[in-house]
């Protein structure tokens, strides 16, 4: 990156950028601007260049920059206080595109890249470079004709290409380092041709994050990146078996991207390991799970269907998740929790709604017509605690476990009389809702939110535990049991106010 620029009217919406060298014709791409004194951080759209004057002009509306921590800015301008930056450390990034930006001959020698015409520029720094087998990266400008670069190629007159987005997910991820960040814009599938992992056209390996404070991302976007807009496909062909499509290391985080087994023999979606999560991606068509982790890593928001021989959600902690309409268990646990979940319409004799592998929390969770179960427990070594949840047409048993046990707690939870097992001594808390009707607005339709019916949804409504805490006296919650809880409106009446909730 260069340090040679300034910026005036840093708090407008058109902010100016003065750099050393050249400014061409790169409108549409992005100025990265980085942290500094007073400076906001992030990718301001570029709308207007003067190659005279040195200058280009940027878009820093309300939501037209994407800060560094992959949020839409809320203020206007690049600058956090006052109306100029000096000494900004800047480059522009051509990566946001779907074809190069200029192509030429180039040598190399050890890390500097010699071009046989002037096509190097100041502002490609930071931006790769290949001939098609090979990448490197800019790090230094000297003249049109020769760069610095971050390694030592053997090029001899080969045709290279600057700028421009990988092809392959698989690609990207032979280029990584640890803190590196990972962006996938949505359009036509990315087909992975290969199990291998980190080649062209093949599964993609994440490296390990730097840091706490540098966590590598992979990060599906529409339009704008951090837009959690459309999700990218990432799906197999018809060939390949024995793969997982995606794979984290420690601290590494998965967002916005859907991930397709194509029902390929041991078809994996994300297998999540370590302390990392995965955040609003789908995954179909997996014979292998499609989301695979630990009790210490964990899926938010995440959607799986038209799974199969093993469960959908496998290991893996969970927060308002959704298996439906899998031919096979929705959510199997072996330590962790799972909370805010469903787990609906998963077809099939063996197919439970949650399975209890381990010690395991289920909270908040709603288990709707699954073909056995709505909650198994398997380990009966180990306590199982179930709140709060509801269970309810199953064809099986509404809680069940796969042997005589005790060490199992149903504490406030919801189903119809005879719906807990006899294996279900549930010695710790007796406590439950028994239900005579249907509690959900429209769970065939995909509504699990709670009716008004007297003997069904009346009777989960505001009825959660906690509800008065204990030793305060003014302190009264009123959680709803199962996954979606009502919406609550503060209305004015004749001067008073009422929470009402429908």
């Amino acid at each position: 990156m260069d340090t040679t620029a300034s910026v005036t009217s840093a708090n407008t919406s058109a902010p100016v950028v003065t750099v050393t060298g050249e400014a061409a014709g790169d409108v549409n791409m992005y100025f990265f601007l980085k942290a500094g004194t007073n400076s906001i951080p992030g990718w301001y759209p570029i709308t207007a260049v003067d190659t005279s004057a040195h200058t280009y002009t940027l878009n820093a509306t309300v939501g037209a920059v994407v800060l560094t921590n992959y949020t839409r800015n809320t203020a206007v301008g690049c600058a956090s206080s006052g109306t100029t930056l000096s000494s900004v450390t800047w480059a522009v990034d051509f990566s946001q595109t779907t074809g190069n930006i200029t192509t030429g001959t180039a040598s190399s020698a050890a890390t500097t890249l010699t071009a046989t015409t002037g096509i190097f520029r100041k502002p490609m720094i930071g931006n790769g470079a290949t001939n098609g087998t090979n990448w490197v990266v800019i790090t230094a400008f000297t003249s049109s004709t020769v760069v610095t670069i971050d390694s030592s190629p053997t090029w001899v007159a080969q045709s290279i290409s600057i700028g421009g987005a990988l092809a392959s997910p698989g690609k990207a991820g032979s280029l990584m380092v640890a803190g590196n960040d990972l962006f996938i814009k949505s359009g036509s599938n990315y087909t992975v041709t290969s199990a291998s992992s980190n080649v062209a056209g093949g599964c993609l390996t994440l490296p390990a994050s730097a840091s706490n404070s540098n966590v590598v991302w992979c990060m599906g976007y529409q339009t704008v990146r951090g837009d959690n807009g459309t999700k990218p496909i990432i799906k197999s062909d018809g060939v390949i078996t024995t793969f997982t499509l995606i794979t984290t290391a420690s601290t590494a985080n998965v967002i916005n991207v859907e991930v397709d087994g194509n029902s390929r023999t041991s078809s994996r979606g994300v297998n999540v390991v370590g302390n990392s999560y995965v955040r609003l991606c789908t995954g179909r068509n997996c014979t292998n799970s499609a989301f695979n982790g630990a009790a210490t890593s964990f899926a938010e928001r995440c959607y799986a269907t038209t799974c199969s021989t093993v469960s959908a959600f496998n290991g893996i902690s969970s927060i308002g998740c959704v298996a439906d309409g899998n031919s096979i268990t929705g959510f199997t646990l072996v330590g962790g929790f799972c909370s805010f979940c469903i787990s609906s319409n998963n077809s099939g004799g063996s197919s439970d709604g949650f399975v209890q592998g381990g010690e395991n929390y289920f909270t908040n969770c709603t288990a709707y017509t699954n073909g056995r179960d709505g909650l198994r427990g398997l380990n009966t070594t180990v306590a199982m605690v179930c709140l709060n949840s509801i269970s309810y047409n199953n064809s099986g048993s509404q809680f069940n476990a796969a042997a005589a046990v005790d060490n199992v707690s149903l504490i406030n939870c919801a189903c119809v009389s005879g719906g807990v097992n006899a294996n279900i001594t549930n010695r710790y808390s007796s406590t439950m809702v028994t239900i005579a009707a249907d509690p959900f607005t429209n769970a065939a339709g995909g509504d699990f939110s709670l009716n008004n019916a007297a003997t069904g949804g009346a009777l989960c409504r505001n009825s959660g535990i906690p509800g008065a805490m204990p030793g305060l006296a003014s302190t009264t919650g009123f959680l709803s049991l199962g996954a979606v809880q009502p919406k609550v409106y503060l209305l004015p009446l004749i001067g008073n106010e009422e929470l009402i909730a429908v």
